[in-house]
């Protein structure tokens, strides 16, 4: 028997990747390895395309540079779309092969067929044009002694032949140096793990330092090259082998900016002391990605343009993220940056909150506890952010607007009249915020339509405790929490875990994951990918489980904090890579080679990652985060500031506040409008009128005081089409109130 034992680098100093492989006999074998060849097959998909016909475009053209042997790849044609690239591949050796042959996928040409029934290359073809090509070369080497190959990129051919030759030809040993050497000195300037945590054994704690370090580097490796502070959300594509490779396809792409995921990302680097990339992350958002009117889009491309799969959502969590972000990377006190960046985006959230576009999950409209949750903290910074630059009557607004949110959100989404348990629970969102009534929405992916509002659970609400605005101990949380386990959790061979969302029922009711029958959805057969039919059966997200034990880190339970860290640790693939989701369902075998990737299972084991994305970013921040965590015994991203508003000192009394006039949905005729209102007398009054469908940012903000009988008034402007006039009231430093029209 004979094993090949290979360690993959990238050269820290070229776009490419070294491989450095030798071929060893199991013990007891050596003579059985002493008549093998080694081959190398590259089956390319340049530009992330390679395989042509009308389902598969971009095709391929493979070449054999006679001068150096290089299997070169590059595209038929000059590629077009979204994410299209002029790139070209070259695969070399430390020494020249022994043969080469370029062929397609699957025909008597390819390499692998010729290597199956001829057991050698028979055919050296030189070239192979315009379809999904595949080149195979017999690679000069001897048993024991290890062989170097180098896969290098170029704008053109002769660029990346130059750049795998000087890769593949230096010295392994030394590139190596240079790749740790790199990775040596960023992790010198983290935070280091703890030797150990209370709760875990000697083997679990040695396993969290490993997976620590780990977690770190990918975070870090997750950034791009050429923007720093573009952090993918995961470096895959979700269900890739089910996905058709070609450059006009609409995304299926986890390859992107969502402000969302960087947020998530952003608290690991703070975690692990990385603050520069940290800052990096916030100027790219805002610089690269921010839109005209303030607002952020669902996913952004690495230069900041505008993702082709938006698919049309608004996200406001997303336009929340970032406010918080530039606080607790310091930008307070950057007046430009404020003027330019953080104003439009606060104003952008005042004109369209609470409720707009979809909550978290990225499926539905409605008022969302996760989302919501998201505001308060963002306006919260705003408000910081604001005084620091000069400008307390937009640090009043902010503050106002976030206060009314907090005061409102379990109205807004807390039923009392639901049917799991005592009847009252946080529930995954409200369409129109009347969570006691019997309003149903579709749950999507193949699953279930019609559902009560008041069935379908999330664990979302631990945002509001984890960012500082309801105490951990609020006795809604708490019933809710309840709930939470007996309808969506489930327990599995590594440790228990919580689905996204659902009802209760047998199975999942989330339909975005890998299929398993017979889940409360439309998919089949088991196994299969949710591509491409976007059905499936979601399953545990391990980051729940990390949103789970910093509930746990509140309630002063680290011991069921670290059983969470730990079941984190066994749901890991590979050397310890965070999954999206983990299989909770019985062991199902891999589909047999050939087997159509639509429908094909992978295999899953229970309790191991599902078949979409691994590394999630999202998740390994969540991992590094909780490892701090639970080494302080606090939540080190929780924020002072919204800490201290609503939860130390209790949430901030309500003002009453009305405006009288102009009415809502009034028709105004002229271009200034004079607000007027009652309130507490002597309270400071801000009013602020927006246009939410104009394309920059046009707020305009005045002040007022309330005379001795409350009475307040202000001329704003209103331009034509609608305007959101928001008025708030302030008296002292902990008592605001709220009010709002639209009119036009």
């Amino acid at each position: 028997g004979f094993r090949l034992v290979t360690d993959y680098i990238t050269d820290p100093g070229r776009d490419s990747v070294v491989m450095r492989t030798r071929l060893l006999p199991l013990p007891g074998g050596r003579a059985s390895v002493a008549g093998l060849k080694v081959y190398a097959r590259w089956d390319a998909t340049i530009d992330n395309s390679g395989g042509g016909g009308a389902t598969n475009a971009g095709a391929n053209t493979a070449t054999i540079d006679p001068a150096t042997t290089a299997l070169v790849s590059s595209d038929t044609t000059a590629p077009t779309g979204p994410f299209a690239a002029q790139v070209s591949g070259a695969l070399l050796a430390s020494r020249p092969f022994l043969a080469e042959s370029s062929g397609f996928a699957g025909t008597p040409s390819d390499g692998l067929t010729q290597l199956d029934t001829q057991h050698q290359l028979i055919s050296d073809y030189q070239s192979a044009t315009d379809g999904n090509v595949v080149q195979t070369a017999e690679i000069d080497t001897r048993p024991g002694q290890p062989f170097t190959l180098a896969l290098g990129f170029g704008p053109d051919a002769q660029s990346a032949i130059s750049t795998a030759r000087a890769s593949a030809t230096a010295p392994f040993g030394r590139t190596l140096a240079g790749y740790v050497t790199g990775w040596h000195g960023y992790d010198q300037t983290l935070r280091p793990p703890p030797a150990w945590l209370p709760g875990l054994s000697p083997a679990a704690s040695a396993q969290m330092r490993r997976e620590y370090w780990l977690s770190a580097n990918v975070v870090k490796a997750d950034e791009d090259k050429t923007y720093p502070g573009a952090f993918v959300a995961s470096p895959t594509d979700p269900w890739g082998q089910s996905v058709p490779a070609t450059t006009t396809h609409p995304g299926w792409t986890y390859r992107e900016v969502f402000a969302r995921d960087s947020y998530e990302t952003f608290t690991g680097l703070l975690a692990d002391g990385d603050r520069a990339s940290a800052r990096a992350m916030v100027r790219f958002l805002f610089d690269d990605t921010q839109q005209p009117d303030g607002s952020f889009p669902r996913n952004s491309l690495l230069n900041g343009d505008v993702a082709p799969d938006t698919f049309g959502l608004s996200e406001i969590d997303q336009d929340a993220y970032p406010l918080l972000m530039a606080w607790e990377a310091g930008f307070a006190g950057d007046a430009a940056f404020y003027a330019s960046h953080l104003r439009p985006d606060a104003d952008f959230i005042v004109n369209h909150g609470p409720a707009f576009g979809v909550e978290r999950w990225e499926e539905h409209p409605g008022y969302s506890p996760s989302t919501i949750a998201a505001e308060i903290a963002g306006l919260v910074a705003a408000a910081h952010l604001a005084q620091a630059a000069g400008d307390p009557a937009r640090a009043a607004l902010y503050l106002a607007t976030a206060d009314d949110y907090q005061r409102n959100v379990k109205n807004w989404t807390v039923t009392s009249t639901g049917p799991y348990g005592d009847g009252r629970y946080f529930i995954r969102l409200s369409p129109t915020g009347h969570p006691n009534t019997a309003e149903t929405y579709d749950l999507g992916n193949g699953s279930q339509a019609g559902v009560d509002q008041r069935k379908v659970i999330d664990a979302g609400f631990l945002e509001l405790t984890r960012l500082g605005e309801l105490p951990a101990s609020d006795p809604d949380v708490r019933a809710s929490l309840k709930i939470v386990d007996s309808v969506i959790g489930s327990q599995t061979a590594s440790g228990p875990g919580w689905h996204r969302y659902g009802i209760q029922a047998s199975g999942s009711s989330d339909g975005y994951g890998d299929c398993y029958v017979p889940d409360l959805t439309t998919c089949s057969p088991t196994g299969a990918p949710w591509f491409p039919t976007a059905t499936g059966s979601g399953h545990l997200w391990p980051l729940l489980d990390g949103e789970r034990a910093e509930q746990d880190l509140q309630t002063r339970d680290p011991a069921g904090a670290a059983r969470l860290l730990e079941t984190m640790q066994h749901m890991t693939s590979g050397l310890g890579m965070e999954p999206e989701q983990a299989w909770e369902d019985p062991d199902t075998p891999a589909s047999p080679f050939g087997s159509d990737p639509a429908t094909a299972s992978i295999g899953f084991t229970n309790g191991k990652p599902a078949g979409s994305a691994s590394p999630l970013i999202w998740a390994q921040a969540q991992y590094l985060r909780l490892v701090v965590n639970l080494q302080t015994g606090s939540l080190t991203d929780q924020p002072a500031i919204t800490t201290d508003r609503y939860v130390r000192n209790g949430p901030p009394a309500a003002l009453p506040m009305s405006i009288t006039s102009p009415a809502p949905g009034a028709a105004l005729a002229g271009s200034q409008t004079v607000v007027s209102g009652t309130t507490t007398p002597g309270a400071r009054v801000v009013i602020s009128a927006g246009q939410p469908g104009a394309k920059t940012d046009t707020t305009a903000v005045v002040t007022a005081v309330a005379d001795a009988t409350g009475h307040f008034q202000a001329s704003v402007p209103t331009p034509s089409g609608t305007t959101m006039i928001t008025a708030t009231a302030t008296r002292g430093s902990h008592a605001t109130g709220w009010a709002q029209v639209t009119v036009s």
